[in-house]
């Protein structure tokens, strides 16, 4: 439903929410995990003020500069200072307003999009108590607070901990739901982590924190993802890749490592399932922290992974995964065709009916185009130096679809 007012995003916030606890309950899923994935949430009237003044202030300009700007809201500073997982706080000897002249003025200083300005509640007002920057995390350390940034002029985006949930730009708002991907449905299910808990459907976000890592090494990549059953193939007449790319012996099987990741943590959370609380604090606690610390080293594997995976990117050519995000190979040069393919823009609203133009980019676009128009199952991941993001993904009807991120 497309809506048309930066505070309608306060409203789809909240949805998205009664969503997702509707669709634990449908499943089941009444662990710890669940419950993690949400947190405590603003009342509306915080949300809708914190919305609205984030809007205005993403369009107001510093010395002539307008810098991208996010903010973190707790109840207290405590969050800030004592939970799981910490964060580094630079705290303001005397909180500033939270206003439309205060957020663009701190701006600058907060390493974007690391960074956040600190909004808490103070009597009837909310204040800026400082500057917090989220600690180098594992995947599997929940930060359920929310955050708000505004990455352009006009643009916000509101999430819970690194999660997107909801959207506003170009006078439109959209939720998580709106921008489903078959291609990444198909690898979920590919790798049997569709029934994770909420906080740990892995495989857009996974992607998409490769996709940020890309982004802080300013040079540029591409990530093509096979459709199922595909392997490389550079001797047919129908090859994807010019020649022989650098490839991986043993493969890095990203994939693996995740379903291994989550097996584990789903395990920790479940040893002590109706456990009377002595035979918890006994052999289940025991068996608890063993298998939680298991997870933990599965998850700063995967973590290590996608470092790797995106420097790999820097090298000239692309990074070629199998359907189960097995790294097959890096380096390798995709065959661009000379048929250019129908290309369409993916509209904040979800529709597709707007003409890209590709003949107006360079050739790791046209290559990434070429590689999804073969085969609808398959998704590239592209970053440009000048700092674009996007996906190109193939239809069925032969259109690609241009994504932004």
């Amino acid at each position: 439903m497309a809506l048309t007012y930066p505070l309608d995003l306060a409203e789809a916030f909240f949805q998205e929410e009664e969503r997702r606890a509707r669709s634990d309950q449908q499943a089941g899923d009444t662990r710890e995990t669940g419950a993690l994935s949400r947190g405590p949430s603003p009342s509306r009237s915080i949300l809708s003020r914190l919305v609205e003044t984030m809007f205005f202030a993403s369009m107001a300009s510093e010395e002539g500069k307008v810098h991208p700007s996010s903010i973190v809201f707790a109840e207290d500073l405590d969050a800030f200072e004592s939970a799981r997982p910490v964060w580094d706080m630079t705290r303001l000897a005397v909180p500033l307003p939270f206003d439309v002249a205060h957020v663009p003025r701190l701006a600058s200083a907060c390493h974007w999009p690391h960074a956040f300005l600190a909004v808490v509640p103070q009597r009837d007002r909310l204040m800026i108590a400082g500057i917090a920057t989220a600690h180098s995390r594992r995947l599997l350390e929940v930060d359920p607070l929310v955050r708000i940034s505004a990455p352009k002029p006009g643009v916000l985006v509101v999430r819970r901990g690194e999660w997107e949930v909801a959207r506003y730009e170009r006078g439109t708002v959209r939720s998580a739901m709106s921008r489903h991907r078959v291609q990444i449905e198909t690898i979920e299910r590919r790798l049997a982590v569709q029934h994770a808990p909420p906080f740990l459907h892995p495989i857009n976000d996974i992607l998409m924190r490769i996709v940020s890592e890309m982004l802080d090494l300013r040079h540029g990549g591409l990530i093509a993802i096979l459709g199922p059953g595909e392997d490389i193939d550079v001797d047919s007449e129908n090859r994807q890749v010019d020649a022989e790319p650098m490839r991986l012996v043993p493969k890095l099987a990203l994939g693996a490592w995740i379903r291994d990741m989550i097996a584990l943590y789903v395990s920790s959370r479940s040893k002590n399932a109706g456990a009377s609380p002595v035979e918890a604090r006994a052999e289940g606690a025991r068996a608890s922290t063993s298998a939680l610390s298991r997870a933990s080293e599965a998850a700063a594997r995967v973590d290590r992974a996608l470092d790797q995976i995106a420097r790999l990117t820097t090298v000239d050519g692309a990074v070629i995964m199998s359907h189960g995000l097995e790294v097959l190979a890096f380096g390798a040069k995709l065959r661009a065709s000379k048929q250019v393919s129908d290309v369409y823009l993916a509209r904040p609203d979800g529709r597709c009916d707007e003409r890209w133009p590709l003949n107006a980019r360079g050739t790791r676009h046209h290559a990434a185009v070429s590689f999804v128009a073969e085969h609808p199952d398959r998704i590239a991941f592209i970053v440009s130096q000048d700092g674009d993001a996007a996906t190109f993904q193939g239809e069925a009807d032969g259109r690609v679809i241009y994504r932004p991120l």
